[in-house]
């Protein structure tokens, strides 16, 4: 059965009541609950950004706490690496040093064998296979040049300009140019 009327005692017909501009109490709820919730929500996500973004700081941070770590342990690795290498080369170049002057030291005891004591050496000097002599002699210089070709590790053997006398005691100054032979015996 259906109701179709209602009937009021001492009204003639029912007052219309429009209700269509209020809401109910379950619609107000749901206006207020709604962008609540929906705030609730925005909140939830970007706090979690918000974590997710402080984390990835910190991980940049420690990155870079690590990189600059790594520079000075780099820098700190180049820095020794940069001393040995210098210390290797100071090495190096004593040992070029003390061949060379050992090479110098055995012409020297060489040439000073082969020419005697009427020989007085003023310098000596080794560029490359070149070997220069000055001196004086109270002899002849042609003796001088010949003791010095004959020595078994000259290639040649020439003056290097005139021959002067020297001035208070009349000896002759002499300059004399050695090409070497090559260390291999050529």
């Amino acid at each position: 059965m259906r109701l179709r009327r209602v009937v009021i005692d001492g009204v003639a017909t029912a007052p219309l009541h429009d209700a269509r501009g209020e809401t109910d109490r379950a619609e107000r709820f749901w206006n207020w609950a709604m962008p609540m919730l929906a705030g609730l929500v925005l909140l939830a996500v970007l706090g979690g950004q918000a974590v997710r973004l402080w984390q990835a700081d910190q991980a940049v941070a420690a990155g870079e706490a690590r990189l600059a770590a790594l520079r000075d342990e780099a820098a700190a690795a180049r820095a020794t690496a940069e001393a040995r290498d210098a210390e290797g080369a100071a090495r190096q170049a004593d040992a070029l040093r003390m061949a060379r002057d050992g090479r110098r030291m055995a012409l020297l005891a060489d040439v000073t064998g082969a020419l005697g004591d009427e020989v007085w050496l003023t310098s000596l000097m080794v560029q490359g296979d070149v070997l220069r002599l000055g001196g004086f002699v109270a002899g002849d210089v042609a003796q001088v040049l010949a003791a010095v070709k004959a020595l078994p590790w000259v290639a040649a053997a020439d003056l290097d300009g005139a021959v002067g006398l020297g001035e208070g005691t009349g000896e002759r100054r002499f300059q004399v140019i050695v090409t070497l032979r090559a260390e291999d015996g050529t």
